[in-house]
C-alpha cells in the first residue's frame, strides 16, 4: 500500500487594492495583467485633477430635449453670474435655465466654448465670438494697434482740410471690413490730426456717419476744446464708450468718420491730410466732396477679429488656432477683443516662423504651460517658451505626439 504524499499548502497572501496607477491595458490578456492595470475601464470619469474616480449616479440636468446631441457644455462666468452652457451638434448654444435649457443663439460651425475674462468664447471655425449675456451671440474684434478699419495716423501732414465754417465736417469715407453678415462691431476710437488756426473757441464732435443715409452712428465731444489745440498740430484721441455708440458697425459697409466744428474765415480746426491716393472727405452746403488726392491722418477703431477653430487658455492669456493659417498659434493681450498690441499680442509659428508648415491638432494647458500637438499626418509636440510675448517659441519638444482638440484631456499618471 502506497501511502499518499502530504501537500504543501502555501500561506496565504493578502491583496491590497492600490488602485490602477499604470491605467488600462488592452494589449495584453486579463489574465497577464499587473495588478495596478486594469483590463477594463466601465463607469470611470477623469476628475480635474486629471486622476480617475467612479462615475455618480445618472443625473438630471435637463427636462427638455435640445434639437440636436450635446457636443460640449462649460460653467462661465458672465459679468457676476455663473452659467451652464451648452452647445449641440447643430451648432446652436443655450444656457441652463434650472433645468430648461434656453436658446441663446446659433453658431458658424463646430462650436468650442471656453470661460475667459468673465464671458463665454465661441470658436467655430469663423471669427470669434462670444457671450457676455444670455441675450445673444457677440462678434469680438481687434482693438489692438493694427486693428484698426482705417490707418493713416503715421502719414506725412502735408496739407488740410479746413472747418472754416463753409466746410463743417472733414474726415474719411471707408468700407468696414468683411465678417459674417448678421454680426455687428462697435466703433471704439478716433484719433485725428489736429491744428489750431487763428483763435477758435467751441467742442469740436467726432462722429460716425453712414453713408448711404448720413444717419449718425456714433458721436462725441473730444476732451480737447478747440482754444486747447496746438497751433503746430497735435493727435487728438477719442474713445466712444457704449452710451457714445447708437448703433454698431456692419460688415462691407461704406461709413463716414468726420471731425465736424463751426469755425469762421480766419479761426478754424483743420483736419490734417497726406498728399497721397485716399478718400478725404469734406461737407458744405448740404453735401459730401470726396477728395481721392488726399488721405486723412486719421485712425479708426477697431478691426475684425481672428477665425478661431479651438484654442485654450494658458495663464492670463487666451491661444487660438485659425483655419486659415493652421500652422500657427494666435494670442491676445490678457483680452477676447485685443490681437494686435504691439509686444503684447501676435502669434508664433510652430517649430519654424511659417504659419501653414505644421498643420496643428490641438492646444493644452497644464501647469500654465502651453502644450501644441500635431495631426496623425504630421505628428509633433511643443511646449511654449518664453516669459514675455516677445520671447515667444514653440521648438520641437517630442515628434510623435498628435491629438485632436476634441480628445485632448489633461490626466495624472499617478
Amino acid at each position: 500500500m502506497i501511502n499518499p504524499a502530504q501537500k504543501q499548502i502555501e500561506p496565504g497572501q493578502p491583496l491590497a487594492f492600490q488602485g490602477f496607477p499604470l491605467g488600462l491595458n488592452t494589449a495584453a490578456p486579463a489574465q497577464m495583467i499587473s495588478s495596478a492595470e486594469m483590463s477594463h475601464c466601465v463607469d470611470f470619469k477623469v476628475n480635474k485633477g486629471g486622476q480617475l474616480e467612479s462615475r455618480p449616479a445618472v443625473t438630471l440636468y435637463s427636462d427638455t430635449p435640445i434639437s440636436g446631441s450635446v457636443v460640449g457644455g462649460i460653467n462661465a462666468t458672465l459679468t457676476a453670474t455663473r452659467y451652464d452652457i451648452v452647445a449641440g451638434s447643430d451648432y446652436k448654444i443655450y444656457w441652463m435655465d434650472s433645468l430648461t435649457p434656453t436658446l441663446i443663439g446659433t453658431a458658424e460651425g463646430d462650436v468650442t466654448l471656453i470661460a475667459y475674462n468673465a464671458v463665454c468664447v465661441i470658436m467655430d471655425g469663423s471669427y470669434l465670438k462670444y457671450i457676455d449675456d444670455t441675450t445673444g451671440i457677440k462678434i469680438a474684434y481687434d482693438a489692438g494697434d493694427d486693428g484698426t478699419q482705417f490707418d493713416n495716423i503715421a502719414g506725412s501732414q502735408d496739407s488740410e482740410l479746413p472747418l472754416n465754417g463753409t466746410i463743417l465736417r472733414a474726415g474719411v469715407k471707408f468700407t468696414s471690413d468683411a465678417w459674417t453678415a448678421g454680426y455687428t462691431i462697435p466703433l471704439t476710437e478716433v484719433h485725428a490730426a489736429l491744428k489750431k488756426i487763428g483763435s477758435p473757441t467751441g467742442d469740436i464732435t467726432f462722429r460716425l456717419r453712414k453713408v448711404s443715409d448720413d444717419s449718425i452712428l456714433a458721436e462725441k465731444v473730444a476732451n480737447q476744446t478747440a482754444d486747447q489745440i496746438a497751433t503746430a498740430g497735435e493727435i487728438v484721441e477719442v474713445v466712444f464708450s457704449s452710451p457714445d455708440v447708437i448703433t454698431e458697425m456692419d460688415p462691407a459697409t461704406d461709413y463716414y468718420s468726420t471731425v465736424e466744428f463751426v469755425g469762421t474765415g480766419t479761426d478754424y480746426i483743420s483736419v490734417m491730410a497726406t498728399d497721397e491716393t485716399g478718400t478725404a472727405v469734406t461737407y458744405s452746403a448740404g453735401s459730401y466732396t470726396v477728395d481721392i488726392t488726399k488721405r486723412p491722418v486719421m485712425k479708426v477703431y477697431p478691426g475684425k477679429p481672428p477665425k478661431a477653430k479651438f484654442g485654450a487658455v494658458s495663464g492670463t492669456r487666451l491661444f487660438l488656432v485659425d483655419p486659415d493659417f493652421p500652422g500657427r498659434v494666435q494670442f491676445g493681450n490678457k483680452s477676447h477683443l485685443d490681437w494686435s498690441t504691439h509686444d503684447f499680442a501676435g502669434w508664433i509659428g510652430v517649430i519654424d516662423d511659417n504659419r501653414n508648415s505644421f498643420e496643428i491638432g490641438g492646444l493644452a494647458d497644464l501647469y500654465a504651460k502651453l502644450f501644441v500637438f500635431g495631426t496623425e499626418e504630421q505628428p509633433y509636440l511643443c511646449r511654449l517658451e518664453g516669459a514675455a510675448p516677445v520671447d515667444y517659441s514653440l521648438p520641437l519638444m517630442f515628434s510623435r505626439a498628435w491629438t485632436t482638440q476634441k480628445c485632448l484631456v489633461n490626466s495624472s499618471n499617478d
